[in-house]
């Protein structure tokens, strides 16, 4: 019995410590189109979309229809009991292209505050749980701020996966070569 009980714990504990990072993922259909056009129609998208796309694009690789761009957004809750969590939420935006298709994912949303808040109310990587923090005097706190990302960043989602959709069936976008 103490066996069972020790590895039940064991398998808790570890489960516990590969907690999922949260994302949004959302493959795009563009049939008729390859993999190469597609990445050039959301290489065409980044700079249209982004004041300083070389500054955001952390990867891009043609080989690999591949493109990783980082990106952020500012970030306050709204009430002065809030405040040590103003910030920024940051997160990767990665591109994938394949022959009528492309992959568009958010990753990596990463929490940080900015002085004078607290350390520990920088949050860093958010998960898919709902509650990331169990232990603490701020976890309830913690936990609102992170339920408030997530939000913004399905919001941010919503925004994105839509104009990258619009741009690929755009008879204006890159892949048309009648000019």
């Amino acid at each position: 019995m103490k066996k069972l009980l020790l590895i039940f714990v064991f398998t808790l504990t570890i489960s516990s410590c590969y907690a999922q990072a949260f994302e949004i993922i959302k493959v795009i259909q563009a049939d008729s189109i390859s993999a190469s056009n597609l990445y050039g129609i959301a290489k065409d998208w980044i700079v249209h979309s982004f004041p300083s796309p070389q500054k955001v694009i952390q990867v891009d690789d043609p080989t690999r229809n591949y493109i990783a761009c980082k990106g952020t957004i500012d970030y306050s809750k709204g009430f002065m009991t809030y405040a040590a969590y103003t910030g920024y939420v940051d997160y990767t935006l990665i591109i994938e292209a394949r022959d009528g298709r492309i992959r568009v994912q958010i990753t990596n949303v990463c929490h940080r505050n900015i002085p004078p808040g607290s350390a520990s109310c920088s949050l860093g990587l958010i998960l898919e749980t709902d509650k990331q923090f169990t232990k603490g005097s701020l976890k309830g706190f913690n936990n609102n701020v992170c339920k408030d990302i997530k939000i913004r960043i399905i919001k941010l989602a919503q925004d994105v996966f839509p104009s990258i959709e619009d741009y690929i069936k755009s008879p204006t976008s890159s892949h048309n070569e009648e000019w």
